[in-house]
């Protein structure tokens, strides 16, 4: 299927329940922030000090992350035929898909922070070696006051073309990771290693039509900012369902996993 088939299939499956959906993804970000909400007034800690940060992935972490793998398991729910619950908020919550989905959050944040690291690290140390050279080979202080003026519009270019670099490979990450989450709540019962071996073979080779699909999203998103943001909530449930679609028809070419 095209990401054109994908868009149209996940339409086809909103039809007649774009407000419901839409009512959902804002009562899941709304949950979100009051969970947010009451851990920091309880903590008090300084906003954006280490402690206030530290709360707030631990937050994300073991508790709202839920909320985001219940919102794949209502996009795949609606992409085949059913109707959305608000109820369905709290799937991820259950003892069977809890802990695993847990792990699998654990380990795409991991992956993330390692991905940034190799991502910006190059273009840091890069950045340094320019200055180190015009200090050594260059004409004392004088060089170096020009070559930090260079140096600063260099690093300004290396650090876009790296939070570029960034996003293209974390949103590509992110795809195999959301695929996983699918499998698992597709399959219960699949252990968590095949689960993420399933997913792997489910998405590569649709790494580029993924990430061109999560692309051809973007102009929604602009028109939504135009409605106050309201139209964010109807941009991300059509956004879900289609790439919900991607998994379900990568699914159907593989085959269901051996368990």
């Amino acid at each position: 299927m095209t990401n054109k088939e994908h868009r149209t299939r996940a339409r086809q499956a909103l039809e007649n329940q774009w407000g419901r959906n839409a009512g959902i993804t804002f009562l899941s970000i709304l949950i979100t922030g009051i969970i947010g909400g009451i851990f920091e007034s309880v903590a008090d800690f300084p906003q954006g000090s280490i402690q206030d940060n530290i709360l707030n992935f631990l937050i994300a972490t073991f508790l709202t992350f839920a909320f985001t793998a219940a919102m794949y398991y209502i996009a795949l729910y609606v992409l085949r035929g059913g109707k959305a619950e608000p109820g369905m908020l709290f799937i991820a919550f259950q003892g069977k898909y809890y802990l695993p989905l847990l792990l699998i959050n654990v380990a795409r944040q991991v992956v993330g922070y390692l991905i940034g690291l190799l991502v910006y690290l190059p273009f840091l140390i890069t950045a340094g070696t320019g200055f180190y050279f015009a200090m050594v080979f260059g004409n004392g202080v004088n060089n170096l006051s020009n070559s930090i003026s260079i140096g600063d519009v260099t690093f300004a270019i290396l650090l876009a073309v790296a939070a570029v670099l960034l996003l293209i490979v974390t949103m590509i990450f992110d795809g195999y990771f959301q695929f996983v989450v699918w499998a698992k709540l597709d399959f219960p019962q699949l252990k968590l290693g095949d689960g993420f071996r399933y997913g792997w073979r489910l998405i590569k080779g649709r790494f580029i039509q993924y990430l061109l699909l999560q692309l051809s999203f973007i102009g929604w998103y602009f028109l939504a900012m135009l409605t106050l943001g309201i139209g964010i909530f109807f941009v991300v449930p059509y956004q879900n369902v289609a790439v919900a679609s991607l998994y379900d028809d990568a699914r159907q070419t593989m085959g269901d996993p051996l368990i």
